[in-house]
């Protein structure tokens, strides 16, 4: 796993991300997925726009896109794919929910995780049990050292 942000922002999140990604590893692994080539991307607003446009074909930006890019090449249970992660709409998130910026952030990362093993919120089954999973680890993370 790897974590960069893009030229027009800097990583203001405060997240010790070594530890966090060691912990989501572990996370994957115990689901049966191997997760290293997973990149997460902090974003602006104005970044995310018109990716978020161009591939959910939805105007305005979005708090997290993620795009898979597992093939059939790649061995099973492997899964690879790269995360943007707007930390504007990250901090909106986190004054609406009442949540620290941190576990927004972290929140989002797990949620994006969540859609490269193939969990969606299409429907409002899938949605509750995408929630509750990502409930889950947050809380797991919580007991950790991660935050």
């Amino acid at each position: 796993m790897y974590v960069s942000t893009s030229n027009d922002i800097t990583d203001s999140t405060g997240i010790e991300w070594d530890k966090v990604t060691c912990q989501l590893l572990t996370v994957l692994d115990e689901m049966g997925y191997d997760g290293e080539d997973i990149d997460f991307i902090l974003v602006s607003d104005e970044y995310i726009k018109p990716l978020n446009k161009k591939y959910n074909m939805r105007p305005g930006s979005t708090d997290v896109l993620t795009f898979n890019l597992s093939d059939e090449f790649d061995p099973p249970g492997s899964i690879s794919g790269e995360i943007y992660i707007s930390i504007e709409s990250a901090k909106k998130n986190a004054l609406e929910y009442n949540v620290p910026f941190k576990e927004e952030i972290i929140r989002l990362a797990v949620h994006g995780i969540l859609h490269l093993t193939g969990m969606t919120h299409d429907e409002k089954d899938n949605a509750q049990r995408m929630e509750e999973k990502t409930e889950e680890i947050i809380e797991r993370l919580k007991n950790s050292d991660s935050f």
